[in-house]
């Protein structure tokens, strides 16, 4: 297990042809960045005159699926129109001899003006498109996608396959003078790696015109912007993750209607699924300065495409603002795959790749419920310190996950500790204190300590003299008399839950201390408290990984 590191950097990115072997990328762009703006896309069906393929049966469901996929992305935020261009219901065909090696043979002698050679195919099939529908048609379109032929090696990018590209591939110009950017305005995908494939590759690509880079980047993890892929043929689109919806506006993490933010100790709250249009959907712990984890809860039952995930329960986001990291907990052997590594991150001829993601990647009630210092991953900072903050799933209602969250810092220290009914003639001490008021408190310790001379060291016993869950205490075993010169000391500690895991019942505990002094001495009463400490105890290293 591990958290995956994505760097916030912009590729060069294609899809590689084959679905079911290496990465998938698609060409760098940066799109308008406005996911809360609304866009009309035209979806334009072209092949080349060699192509024998028959117009697809699942063509219609296209449109729909990339409509409906960044409306529930989008949390009904972001609304797409569609507009199709098909020859009588079919494809648009190049002219008669206009081959793949046609336009490859162009674009080497005067490939001026054109991305690749796919970019002068395009040129013709939006002619003929104008021409059978008018300048007018393309007046409101925002985006061209082009839905092409397989065009092979070199087709896209020179050496290299690929299934889709986020470039028109030329700037197109209409009779009314409307111009569609080469880079910008245009997306290109192939139908030939059949309808799944062809879907999630056509909403990958429209991420690129919203303003997507490949977020995650570098390293497994999921989302539908990874370069590699998260999909085999025959599944369904892979969600985007929380964070390229943070990045697009569509949740904004101060909507306090919509993130609760964790500063200290939560018990009980209810995480709603991640695409629910109300409520609770993310969870912001912060854990240092501009650094923090987001949590969110993936339902598979809840939309088809959090269906493709292999199992429902927590993805939790490791975000650095400073330095612009994200990591995703995912699991995998770290001591063998290394920090970096884990197994969306290996080669696909590995024989632990598991593109699609794992059963065991996800926290949920049955299976992993704790995200905590001793998991792996664990949650530690970026920089290796750890935040002792444990994130535990509690229970489960319908779809919803309810979370206890404890920061483990210590509690403060009991104030107002006093003794009551001390004095002489064989009375026993007796200590009172106000209650402290953390949610995690479990009890309180009180030690004893022996001065033997005035002004000497204080001697504390190792072992609590009590442990009590109220907030008094008699001492039965020191009792006042008129010829002891021993000054007894008291320290009373506040002590939190203790934290479990399944190698040791009790990993730590943490426990701040409030302290008395009392004299023995005869006709003496002196009380001396001892200043608040920040100090705490562990019992056990907590640098555990079972």
């Amino acid at each position: 297990m591990r958290l995956i590191r994505i760097y916030f950097v912009l590729f060069f990115f294609v899809f590689l042809q084959n679905v079911h072997a290496a990465d998938q990328c698609a060409e760098n762009i940066v799109g308008p960045g406005s996911g809360n703006q609304n866009y009309t896309v035209l979806v334009v069906w072209a092949k080349t005159s060699e192509d024998v393929s028959s117009f697809p049966s699942w063509a219609n469901s296209i449109p729909s699926t990339l409509v409906d996929f960044y409306k529930v992305m989008s949390y009904n935020q972001h609304v797409i129109t569609t507009k199709i261009a098909t020859k009588n219901g079919g494809f648009y065909m190049s002219d008669q001899g206009h081959t793949v090696s046609y336009y490859k043979n162009q674009f080497q002698q005067s490939g001026s003006g054109y991305v690749g050679p796919w970019g002068i195919f395009v040129e013709e099939i939006l002619g003929k498109v104008e021409t059978d529908k008018g300048a007018n048609f393309f007046d409101d379109v925002d985006l061209i996608m082009m839905m092409v032929t397989d065009g092979g090696r070199e087709w896209y990018v020179p050496n290299a396959n690929a299934t889709g590209i986020a470039y028109l591939g030329v700037d197109y110009t209409t009779a009314n003078n409307k111009t569609f950017n080469r880079f910008n305005d245009g997306i290109t995908n192939e139908f030939a790696s059949g309808e799944s494939a062809t879907k999630w590759t056509v909403c990958h690509e429209y991420g690129y015109f919203l303003g997507f880079s490949h977020k995650p980047s570098n390293y497994g993890t999921y989302s539908l912007m990874y370069k590699k892929k998260l999909n085999e043929e025959g599944e369904t689109v892979t969600p985007l993750c929380i964070q390229n919806i943070i990045a697009e506006g569509w949740l904004n993490l101060n909507d306090s209607n919509r993130v609760k933010t964790v500063n200290s100790n939560t018990t009980n709250f209810t995480l709603n699924p991640v695409r629910n249009t109300s409520g609770i959907v993310a969870t912001k712990v912060n854990i240092g300065t501009n650094e923090y984890f987001i949590v969110n809860n993936h339902q598979q039952s809840t939309n088809p495409y959090d269906g493709s995930y292999p199992a429902s329960g927590l993805l939790i986001w490791h975000i650095i603002n400073s330095s612009g990291d994200v990591e995703c907990a995912t699991a995998l052997d770290i001591g063998t795959y290394g920090p970096n590594f884990d197994h969306l991150d290996l080669s696909t001829s590995n024989s632990n790749y598991h593109g699609e993601g794992l059963d065991t990647d996800f926290w949920r009630l049955t299976n992993r419920n704790t995200f905590a210092s001793w998991t792996n991953p664990n949650t530690e900072k970026w920089t290796g310190g750890f935040t002792d903050i444990s994130i535990k799933i509690k229970s489960q209602s319908s779809n919803s996950l309810i979370l206890d969250i404890f920061t483990y810092s210590p509690p403060d220290a009991p104030q107002n500790l006093t003794m009551t009914n001390s004095g002489q003639n064989g009375q026993n001490v007796n200590l009172s204190w106000n209650a402290n008021t953390e949610p995690d408190l479990d009890r309180y310790a009180i030690y004893r300590g022996y001065q033997y001379s005035a002004g000497g060291s204080i001697n504390w016993l190792s072992s609590p003299s009590g442990i009590t869950t109220g907030t008094s205490w008699t001492d039965p075993f020191v009792k006042i008399n008129s010829s002891a010169s021993t000054f007894v000391h008291y320290r009373i500690t506040a002590v939190d839950l203790p934290v479990t895991s399944p190698v040791t019942q009790i990993l730590f505990r943490r426990a701040a201390i409030n302290c008395q002094k009392h004299s023995e001495k005869p006709g003496t009463t002196s009380r001396r408290f001892c200043r608040r400490q920040s100090l705490y105890t562990k019992i056990i290293p907590i640098r555990l990984t079972p």
